[in-house]
């Protein structure tokens, strides 16, 4: 008698450790809100990253012309190496920056879909 109860009982708490486990409805929209504001954070970085290139590839091109009108070829030369890393720079951010906006938007769209799916429905059907 005391070897059945036993079983049951631990039938029961494994039942309830089992259930407690599985995820529920509201985590995957939890997980989904994270994402989202993990991406529009990083769209935002790069955003900020690209604009610092941009200006910083501005200040090399008006050193550069300086350095040319001065007929200082040694440093133009330097100047031309800096500008050239500095657009691939800027356009590896700016890549990185459209990516992130399309996750951005992927994950938005995704969250829409989830909760259009365990929303309730209003009205009569």
């Amino acid at each position: 008698m005391r070897r059945s109860i036993f079983g049951a009982i631990l039938f029961v708490m494994a039942s309830l450790v089992a259930f407690g486990q599985t995820a529920s409805p509201n985590d995957a929209g939890q997980d989904s809100k994270k994402d989202l504001r993990q991406d529009v954070q990083q769209t935002q970085k790069d955003k900020q990253q690209v604009s610092s290139d941009t200006k910083q590839t501005q200040l090399d091109q008006a050193a550069l012309r300086n350095d040319i009108r001065n007929g200082n070829k040694a440093a133009a030369g330097r100047e031309t190496k800096v500008l050239h890393q500095d657009k691939s720079q800027l356009s590896k951010a700016t890549r990185q920056a459209r990516q992130s906006q399309l996750d951005a938007g992927t994950d938005r769209r995704q969250m829409a879909r989830n909760a259009s799916r365990t929303a309730p429905r209003g009205g009569r059907r």
